[in-house]
């Protein structure tokens, strides 16, 4: 378990711009900016507002109690405070995260669809060249969208990547190779047709 510190609310944000803590236990008195300030911020920033806080505070005015919990805490704590109840807290707060998430059995994930930007590098009658952000697994069948394929009549390809000629480039960006699955014998002619046409000019 680690623990990272801040004495201000600036220190903590420059703590949260290199880390992501499961946990903010927070103090409202602090130098600068205070601990509603930050709860303000945080409500407005989705990366902020996905860490659970819990206020630690001397405040016991029940209006700045519910002022915290409006903006978002997940609890509150009033100075001077038991070990034991502050863990009480966190474990509750871990609970209730826990109770909102489902975990998929490996024979019941429901699929996904995800979308890659890339480039073409070169197309041909049976197989392209593609690069992109993201190195796929050989084998995998993906459906392909690009403008060039109006050319061809075609809204969209269905590509087999293979296992070889994968290079990882200079920016990290990956080249791979695929297999053009399900093309009818016209449309090979009309791209053999088009890339003859490319060439020449």
């Amino acid at each position: 378990m680690k623990f990272l510190e801040a004495d201000t609310v600036d220190n903590l944000l420059k703590v949260l711009q290199t880390n992501s803590p499961h946990l903010i236990v927070l103090d409202l008195n602090m130098p600068g900016m205070s601990g509603l300030d930050y709860l303000k911020m945080a409500a407005t920033n989705p990366k902020l507002k996905s860490i659970p806080v819990l206020v630690l505070s001397g405040h016991s005015k029940p209006a700045v109690v519910r002022e915290a919990l409006a903006l978002g805490a997940k609890n509150y704590m009033v100075k001077p405070f038991v070990a034991k109840t502050i863990l009480q807290k966190i474990r509750k707060i871990f609970l209730d995260l826990e109770s909102l998430t489902f975990r998929f059995g490996e024979k019941s994930r429901p699929k996904v669809t995800a979308r890659v930007s890339g480039e073409f590098l070169r197309l041909g009658v049976d197989a392209l060249q593609i690069e992109s952000g993201v190195r796929f697994k050989a084998d995998s069948v993906f459906e392909l969208h690009s403008s060039v394929l109006t050319q061809f009549d075609l809204n969209c390809l269905a590509v087999q990547l293979l296992n070889h000629i994968i290079e990882n480039t200079d920016d990290g960006r990956y080249r791979q190779l695929g297999k053009l699955k399900g093309l009818k014998k016209e449309t090979k002619d009309s791209i053999r047709t088009t890339l003859r046409q490319w060439r020449r000019k």
